[in-house]
């Protein structure tokens, strides 16, 4: 059974990792899933999450004081929900926030799970009651218990701020919410990948992502009006060329994939 576990910033993805090694130890059935580690180097990352939106059936939300009104996790809890002909399951974790922290959030909608023994044995019990072959309660129980104590002293060596913004206040609302396509985010992948060494044109992009240049200069136009990307209209004023902007690195490892 897989297990999709959405996160954002520092805090929130130390959470999401000790989560991740964690719960096959409870639930030996679970394929947990982090972007960060679970996307192999060479992969188009876009493509990679996109895909495993797609066919997860559970994803467990990070949320710490800086990833609750993140608009990445946002966008991938609703992704998740409404997979599978809507019948996958969404489940905030909330680390060093309440519930009343969640006004005005759409995880505000789901039933979130606190840090407290009690909710978390819940959480497993939920996991497991929806896995095709599913453990008897009282092994859940039992191993829950086991673990117990493992994940509480894990969870408590998390240095949780007030927020998780860490420099990245280079990161629009928009940028972060628009940038979503697909295309997009393997235009500005391949710039990135290319250094600033090596200035690319929209030619070298097309060329790259498979499509027409009509179509990539619309998405390289969109990626310079949100401030991800630079045109430099190069010595003669002729053929511009692209660099990623600070914007635009700090959009990528926001989410851990550079």
């Amino acid at each position: 059974m897989d297990i999709f576990i959405s996160w954002a910033g520092p805090d929130s993805h130390a959470v999401a990792l000790v989560l991740r090694g964690w719960l096959p130890g409870v639930l030996p059935f679970v394929r947990p899933w982090v972007s960060s580690e679970d996307i192999r180097k060479g992969t188009r990352w876009s493509d990679k999450l996109w895909g495993r939106l797609q066919r997860t059936s559970y994803c467990i939300v990070c949320l710490t004081p800086g990833a609750v009104r993140s608009p990445w996790v946002n966008f991938e809890a609703g992704a998740v929900a409404r997979a599978v002909g809507g019948q996958a399951h969404v489940s905030p974790l909330l680390f060093g926030i309440s519930p009343a922290n969640l006004g005005g959030v759409p995880l505000g909608m789901f039933q979130c799970t606190e840090f407290t023994r009690r909710d978390m044995e819940r959480l497993v019990t939920a996991i497991n009651a929806v896995a095709a072959t599913p453990l008897p309660a009282s092994e859940v129980v039992r191993r829950f218990h086991h673990q117990w104590a493992i994940l509480h002293d894990q969870m408590g060596r998390i240095e949780i701020g007030l927020d998780d913004d860490s420099g990245k206040e280079a990161v629009s609302d928009e940028a972060m919410q628009q940038a979503l396509q697909p295309i997009e985010d393997r235009i500005l992948e391949y710039v990135a990948m290319s250094g600033d060494d090596w200035p690319t044109d929209v030619t070298d992009i097309a060329r790259e992502i498979s499509d027409n240049h009509v179509v990539t200069q619309h998405y390289v136009d969109e990626l310079v009006r949100r401030g991800l990307l630079h045109e430099d209209p190069g010595a003669q004023g002729s053929t511009s060329f692209y660099l990623v902007t600070r914007k635009g690195r700090a959009y990528l490892v926001v989410r851990g994939l550079v």
